[in-house]
């Protein structure tokens, strides 16, 4: 199975068949560190998969991409290439957790976390959550 093109992990898939992704009741409070309205986090089926990802290219491509430390078609550390990432959850806030394929590899599980600059402003960069869509389903205990 795969949204824009990226093929998800093999975990992922099975949870999809098996009808328990997205997940009725995952432990959001194993997300806070990266997600402050972890309450509000909604995880996508695959039509969510594609539309928030889709979502996320538009805002990379339209000039709402620094703000959101989304690249397109670019590797920086701290961004998201959206060029090689599927977005698997959000909020209403725009807080998201992606499958990050960036790395050639099995995708890692990357989320987007606010951080302070030193002017008092905020900005979004965006850290891994886990190596693996493997470790990331133990987390949230499914």
């Amino acid at each position: 199975m795969t949204v824009f093109g990226h093929v998800l992990p093999q975990r992922l898939v099975a949870l999809l068949a098996a009808k328990q992704w997205p997940p009725a009741s995952p432990d959001r409070t194993a997300l806070a560190a990266w997600i402050a309205d972890v309450q509000d986090l909604t995880f996508l089926d695959v039509d969510g998969m594609a539309r928030s990802t889709g979502e996320l290219e538009g805002a990379a491509q339209g000039g709402g991409g620094a703000w959101m430390a989304l690249t397109d078609g670019v590797a920086m550390p701290g961004h998201l290439d959206v060029k090689r990432a599927v977005a698997i959850g959000m909020t209403y806030g725009q807080e998201v957790v992606a499958l990050d394929y960036a790395g050639g590899g099995a995708p890692r599980v990357v989320a987007t976390q606010e951080v302070a600059l030193p002017e008092g402003r905020k900005a979004i960069r965006w850290s891994e959550v886990d190596p693996t869509f493997e470790a990331f389903a133990k987390r949230i205990g499914l």
